[in-house]
């Protein structure tokens, strides 16, 4: 009998622990906890109410400083002062996220790009100009270096033909610093692809380069493709041609079509061996040897062939920073370097 007791004695004990747990957890779930105070920010920006949308994302950043969440809210309580024509409070919150991110490939990209349209509002295109130039040296492949090459040398906005399309790109980007929900920046995305294939009369190479571009960062790489060697085709200079190869040769990659990569690469350090551009092929071999090495499984007999692969991957890189100093390439490829030696 007393054994009896002590077993449903522990039973309770065990329920009752039990449902204190699941009390917690309710708790921590309806209440302002990290997540919840997201949502209402997030919310509160779609409504436009930007004075309560920072308040609940500095709440975030002082309550829960090393959360993820953290980081997004520093996007978008940046986003509310730029919203609310406030660029120089927004100006100084990027470079605050810029000290803690001076080299991240997905962060600090987004930070230079929101830098450089509150220094265009603020008139001030020579500041705008570094910024945009600065993502497109050192972070070519990020979906803000697309826009920055559509921005005319004054940084005052994209040439005449593509106005339209620009525009939806740019909103695509600014959904992206205000942590938009997926759906909304991939219908944004779309809506940009459209526009610049509706451009393509006025210049089709650059046209469908941009619609590339456009479907690459939505990640649709195989149509992407077919986007590129379009461009390719319709190149009237060097530079547009290679940047067109380049990009059917990364998006090729992106779909694990090494040896279709790697082909388009060689290509383009064949085709013209004496134009500084090319390095973007030599940038790509590199990349392509690379991925090969990463996705390799590292155990037993193919150690060596990993070992070996990412050795020629290294000279590749070796080779854009040495005999191309000057190439919007370098800044990847010694980082590149660092990764793999």
């Amino acid at each position: 009998m007393m054994m009896r007791k002590k077993n449903i004695a522990e039973i309770v004990s065990r329920i009752v622990a039990l449902s204190l747990i699941f009390l917690t957890g309710l708790t921590a779930w309806s209440g302002d906890n990290v997540w919840t105070l997201s949502r209402q920010g997030n919310a509160a920006m779609k409504l436009k109410e930007y004075k309560r949308a920072a308040s609940l994302f500095e709440r975030i950043i002082r309550e829960y400083p090393e959360s993820r969440k953290a980081d997004e809210a520093r996007f978008c309580l940046a986003a509310c002062s730029y919203s609310q024509k406030k660029f120089p409070e927004a100006v100084e919150k990027y470079r605050d996220i810029l000290k803690k991110y001076p080299d991240d490939d997905q962060i600090t990209p987004m930070v230079l790009f929101g830098s450089g349209i509150c220094f265009r509002e603020l008139k001030k295109p020579e500041k705008a100009g570094e910024m945009f130039e600065r993502i497109l040296r050192q972070y070519p492949l990020s979906d803000f270096a697309v826009y920055s090459r559509l921005l005319s040398v004054s940084a005052v906005g994209p040439e005449k033909h593509f106005q339209a399309a620009g525009a939806a790109y740019l909103a695509y980007l600014m959904s992206k610093l205000e942590n938009a929900p997926g759906t909304v920046t991939r219908g944004l995305l779309k809506n940009a692809a459209e526009k610049f294939a509706a451009a393509a009369g006025a210049n089709r190479c650059a046209a469908r380069l941009y619609a590339g571009d456009c479907l690459r960062a939505g990640s649709d790489y195989r149509e992407a493709v077919g986007a590129y060697r379009d461009a390719a085709q319709n190149a009237e200079s060097a530079t547009l041609w290679i940047q067109s190869r380049f990009f059917e040769g990364f998006s090729e990659a992106l779909c694990d079509n090494y040896d279709t990569a790697e082909k388009i690469f060689r290509e383009i350090t064949a085709k013209y061996p004496g134009n500084k551009e090319c390095a973007a092929g030599y940038f790509g071999l590199g990349y392509v040897n690379r991925k090969i090495a990463d996705n390799e499984n590292g155990e037993g007999p193919y150690i060596a062939r990993i070992t070996a692969k990412y050795r020629v991957a290294a000279g590749f890189f070796e080779k854009v920073v040495k005999e191309f100093p000057e190439s919007v390439w370098r800044f990847q490829a010694e980082k590149n370097l660092k990764n793999i030696t």
